[in-house]
């Protein structure tokens, strides 16, 4: 009998042991911090891309995406997130909440949703302090406008307020448990739209509407109660997340003063090649017109040499076109030199009715004819022409005449 009772005795203490165990290596395994369970960065792709705040409530929930792996209450399933929303003017304010227990929520982290002067939207996804530390700010850019700002700020737009709670939730959503810190950061890298930019931010947007707001859906129950377990008394040498985040190698948030610099000085650095390449083309500029300038003058040269040659070629020809026309002249001075002893030689054997003037001029031009007072028509008789063959001729018809004459006279 007492040997039985050893033996169950014994076989309560090791099934107490083993139990102790296995839940100390569960926590273990679950997570270093509670903060690494969810990824604000894929919290906020995932805002971007829904339709509507119920569209983003499911989204946080669906059971293959498995964007969050929180287990604040540690009772070993994956904590529902709710969504509840307030809005003021142009700021919304949408408070992600984790159902915890039978009126216990917890808030998670808080987006901010806000319309400037200039009508551009600008979103902020805010860690809750008690989860990431106090001012734990990511502030995504999007590089298309997301279909979500068309619900805020178009004509369907009505409030949304989560109606699950603990033991009542929708259709879609399953139970599962958290899996190791390990594979999460690994598997939620794949729900992070890079094409976007997430850049830290040290200031809130929505001012006083913003915090308002905020005040007016916020829940704080799982914090009140367990306020051992802040993020302060779980790292007591780091401020926030953020801290956290640097420690990381694929961490893809900026800092937003230091993207400024890098802005600053990619620019500067743009200006200065553009100073570069600004001096260099105007150096090739001012090259190009030197050898433009340059190869003018030659053309230009070049012309004026061959309308030289032109202008030189064709006095040329006008000084070789002057000499055969003085040579021309000349020749006919000589043929007009030779005949004129055969005409005086004829007109000596003509009966000299009338005398006629010889026309001789420098310039082989014939010289006017000087008028002679009227005479019988009898005896006036023209001049024959210049040329020597009509001078001929008339000498031939003299020479007829005058034997004509003759013969007449004997008959």
């Amino acid at each position: 009998m007492r040997t039985k009772l050893t033996s169950l005795i014994v076989g309560i203490i090791l099934a107490t042991i083993s139990s102790t165990a296995q839940k100390t290596i569960t926590v273990e395994a679950q997570n270093s911090d509670i903060s690494n369970n969810l990824d604000l960065q894929a919290i906020a792709s995932t805002f971007g891309e829904s339709s509507d705040l119920e569209d983003f409530e499911k989204r946080l929930n669906d059971y293959d995406s498995q964007l969050s792996n929180l287990d604040l209450n540690n009772d070993g399933e994956v904590d529902y997130l709710r969504v509840v929303e307030n809005m003021e003017n142009d700021v919304h304010v949408v408070v992600i909440q984790a159902v915890l227990g039978k009126e216990v929520f917890q808030d998670v982290a808080t987006i901010i949703v806000e319309k400037k002067e200039n009508r551009r939207t600008v979103v902020q996804v805010v860690g809750d302090p008690y989860l990431y530390g106090p001012d734990y700010i990511i502030e995504p850019v999007y590089v298309y406008t997301p279909n979500i700002f068309s619900f805020f700020w178009g004509y369907n737009y009505h409030r949304w307020y989560s109606p699950y709670y603990y033991g009542y939730y929708p259709n879609y959503y399953h139970n599962r448990r958290p899996c190791e810190i390990s594979f999460y950061t690994s598997h939620i890298n794949s729900h992070i739209n890079h094409d976007h930019r997430y850049y830290y931010s040290e200031h809130l947007r929505g001012g006083e509407y913003a915090s308002r707001l905020q005040q007016s859906v916020s829940r704080n129950d799982y914090g009140t109660r367990h306020p051992e377990r802040t993020f302060s008394s779980r790292n007591a040498n780091i401020s926030n997340k953020r801290d956290i985040d640097n420690t990381r190698g694929n961490n893809t948030v900026y800092d937003r003063s230091s993207a400024r610099s890098n802005y600053t000085r990619s620019n500067s650095n743009v200006n200065e090649t553009r100073g570069v390449e600004s001096r260099s083309t105007r150096t090739n500029r001012t090259q190009d017109d030197v050898y433009q300038s340059r190869t003018s003058r030659s053309e230009n040269q070049g012309v004026r040499s061959n309308s030289n040659a032109q202008n030189n070629e064709r006095t040329g020809r006008s000084t070789q076109s002057t000499t055969y026309s003085t040579r021309g002249t000349d020749a006919n001075r000589s043929s007009q030199s030779n005949t004129q002893p055969q005409q005086q030689r004829t007109e000596n054997t003509q009966p000299r009715t009338q005398p006629t003037t010889r026309s001789e001029s420098s310039n082989s031009r014939q010289a006017p004819v000087v008028s002679q007072p009227s005479r019988p028509a009898a005896q006036s008789t023209p001049a024959p022409a210049a040329t020597p063959a009509g001078r001929s001729q008339s000498t031939n018809t003299g020479s007829e005449r005058t034997s004509s004459g003759s013969s007449s006279g004997r008959r």
